[in-house]
């Protein structure tokens, strides 16, 4: 049997055995590492607000609460709209974009407790700004993955 990628034979495995799969693109290698630090982002992200707000602006187990309601219910109304927007684009510069605007949200948060300047409104506002972008770059990320991995 002649197994082929794109009119190209596959090469055989060293042990005989059954074909080895076609080496994945650059592009791909870059796509998961992006994924990976952006994954670590937002999962520190994610533990940290709610330690910051207990820490340093010692929130309340409601307030807290709320902390993750409120970005769950905002950015489900934020996202929708974005679906469209999303689709229709390259999706590499939206990933990008949502990164960099997840980075923003998130630096501002340590540059503002220096400052004496960090207020609970402003985590939640950093908490939606994470959840939208964590949103935009998976939805990005899986249509971007699908066009750089072949069928085979």
């Amino acid at each position: 049997m002649n197994w082929t990628t794109a009119g190209t034979p596959l090469a055989r495995s060293p042990t005989g055995g059954s074909p080895a799969p076609p080496p994945l693109s650059r592009d791909f290698h870059r796509l998961w590492g992006a994924y990976s630090v952006s994954h670590l982002g937002s999962a520190v992200g994610a533990g940290a607000l709610p330690l910051v707000a207990t820490l340093l602006l010692d929130s309340t187990a409601l307030q807290i609460s709320l902390l993750a309601v409120i970005s769950g219910l905002a950015s489900a109304v934020i996202v929708l709209p974005l679906g469209p927007r999303v689709e229709f684009r390259r999706k590499r510069p939206v990933m990008v974009g949502a990164d960099l605007l997840r980075f923003a949200a998130l630096t501002s948060v340590p540059i503002a407790a220096a400052l004496g300047a960090l207020t609970y409104e402003q985590l939640c506002v950093v908490a939606v700004v994470q959840t939208v972008g964590t949103i935009v770059f998976s939805a990005a990320s899986g249509a971007h993955l699908k066009h750089l991995v072949t069928v085979d």
